[in-house]
């Protein structure tokens, strides 16, 4: 059974150090996370504001201070360097980079839930799961999931791809939302095309999901076909959509997201 630590043994583990939406690797091998000796010297010299154990895939993850010493090299540790989350998961292998997602979602969601929300007592880890235990109501709180649909809509040789207006906003990627309450997956395809797009789709599959740390969504990948209507923008969510071809894709997602395999069918 999996059990979150604060209390554990560096050795024989995989480690994981954030700051922020970054991740720290070996300058000569981005692919290539810190060893014990480094998350070690890290602790000692208190350049972490939290640090935990996942005993279900014998990972550590610590979480930098916001202090952290911008030249880490004064820390002792020149061969290594912070490299964005995002960029990591185009580096890493599948299995390295689901488990940075799982071990960086651990570290927001613990550094976020700290009170009870039925006695607002303080929440401190449990025993038995991966969750938290309210030490004054005894009730166990688990990792928050948001449930996200993320589309790749075809029209014959065509698919349609957009840009968002408040994110990322460099990026043609696939559409994508939360899954409201009482909403089926399929469900919310239907109706995030329609809010965000204004046209209506057919034919939805399932391809696949993918665990998302920012900050904790389960993103559920889907095809669907084109059925009727012209493009309408919902404006305050997306600034340009277009139908590409394959040859005509420009600036979408890299690889290691979920959106890139939906755009060349790699799942």
């Amino acid at each position: 059974m999996a059990i979150i630590k604060d209390d554990f043994s560096v050795e024989n583990k995989k480690i994981y150090i954030f700051r922020q939406k970054d991740i720290l690797v070996r300058k000569d091998d981005n692919s290539k996370l810190p060893d014990s000796s480094v998350f070690n010297l890290l602790k000692e010299k208190g350049n972490f504001c939290l640090s935990i154990c996942d005993t279900c895939t014998q990972s550590i993850a610590a979480e930098a201070d916001n202090s952290f010493d911008e030249n880490i090299a004064r820390n002792g540790i020149a061969d290594y360097e912070f490299i964005p989350l995002r960029q990591y998961f185009y580096i890493a292998d599948a299995e390295a980079g689901s488990l940075s997602a799982r071990m960086k979602s651990y570290l927001e969601w613990i550094a976020s839930t700290k009170y009870c929300c039925s006695c607002g007592k303080e929440l401190k880890l449990y025993s038995k799961e991966n969750a938290l235990e309210c030490e004054g109501c005894g009730k166990i709180h688990y990792p928050r999931i948001e449930p996200c649909i993320i589309v790749l809509v075809h029209k014959g040789e065509e698919v349609l791809l957009l840009r968002h207006s408040y994110r990322n906003q460099d990026k043609f990627t696939c559409l994508a939302g939360f899954i409201e309450v009482g909403e089926t997956a399929e469900q919310c395809v239907q109706r995030e095309v329609a809010e965000e797009v204004g046209i209506k789709i057919k034919n939805i599959k399932y391809k696949g999901s993918q665990g998302w740390p920012f900050p904790d969504q389960l993103m559920l990948a889907f095809y669907a076909e084109y059925d009727s209507g012209e493009l309408k923008l919902q404006e305050n969510e997306i600034s340009e959509a277009k139908w590409f071809k394959k040859e005509e894709m420009q600036n979408i997602p890299g690889p290691g997201t979920v959106a890139w395999k939906l755009i060349h069918d790699d799942f």
